[in-house]
């Protein structure tokens, strides 16, 4: 009889040895999270039986987690993270509840209010990772005579947002020449804190963004380490970076953008986020 050894490989996260931002192993400990991680069991929930741990660089204060997952996972878990039996709520019905809170209770129409008094002559808007087109939806108030187009790697929402708001929505990850225009205003909110490679997302604004117009950004703030334990929601598995606000400028400068406003808000009561604005030089 002929037995055979059979290795299942475990999926299993990659760990950080240095700095991403500046590369050094220099580093201090913020916190270690041993909870069942929600995003995790997305993928595997043998994944959760690792340590995860948030660090700061001692070098440069980049805020970095190991270990993180890797781009075959997070592809898994972003084809799940808006399901219905994740989220609780199909892609029309969170429209229609986000949509519907009034303008001076709802924290979008804020943002977009923010961009509105900082910007000028607006004729067409791109929306990098667009989710449930909240964000576009205030925007199209605001700009209503502007060319819209959403960009979303989630099919549900994807055709969600197409079908309520009737406008161009490409279904992909951002990167550089998938998109072949140029726009007045470029916005991203809780994105480039997914991204592994800190320098994609401003390769596609070489393209993407008009000289002398307007790219915002908004991102969770690292404040939310003094204030929220480490197990939270915010430190989970999709966030691998928070950045200082020197990191974001020094980055957004290295692509030729200048910061035109910068701001501090607080979401769901809770949590706080850095909002930039930055205007492309030239």
């Amino acid at each position: 009889m002929i037995t055979w050894n059979i290795h299942i490989k475990k999926k299993i996260m990659y760990s950080i040895k240095k700095c991403p931002y500046c590369e050094s192993s220099d580093k201090i400990l913020l916190g270690t999270q041993t909870h069942n991680d929600k995003y995790l069991e997305l993928i595997d929930t043998d994944l959760n039986k690792q340590e995860r741990h948030w660090y700061k660089c001692e070098k440069c204060d980049f805020i970095y987690r190991s270990p993180v997952i890797d781009h075959e996972e997070a592809e898994i878990l972003y084809s799940k993270y808006r399901s219905f039996d994740f989220r609780k709520i199909t892609p029309s019905d969170y429209f229609e509840k986000m949509t519907s809170i009034p303008e001076n209770k709802s924290e979008t129409y804020e943002k977009a209010k923010f961009i509105k008094e900082n910007v000028q002559n607006i004729h067409s808007i791109l929306d990098i990772g667009c989710g449930g087109g909240i964000f576009l939806y205030q925007l199209n108030k605001l700009f209503p005579n502007s060319y819209i187009l959403g960009l979303e790697p989630n099919s549900d929402y994807a055709k969600m947002v197409r079908d309520k708001m009737n406008i161009d929505i490409i279904e992909d990850f951002y990167k550089k020449d998938n998109i072949d225009r140029i726009f007045d205003l470029t916005v991203s909110t809780d994105v480039i804190e997914h991204i592994h490679d800190l320098e994609v997302f401003w390769k596609g604004t070489i393209n993407n963004v008009q000289k002398g117009k307007y790219l915002f950004l908004e991102v969770p703030s690292v404040e939310n380490f003094d204030s929220i334990d480490v197990e939270d929601e915010i430190f989970e598995a999709p966030h691998i970076y928070f950045f200082y606000k020197k990191h974001i400028l020094q980055l957004a400068n290295r692509y030729d953008f200048e910061l035109v406003n910068s701001k501090n808000m607080i979401v769901r009561n809770k949590y706080k986020k850095d909002l930039y604005l930055f205007k492309k030089k030239g």
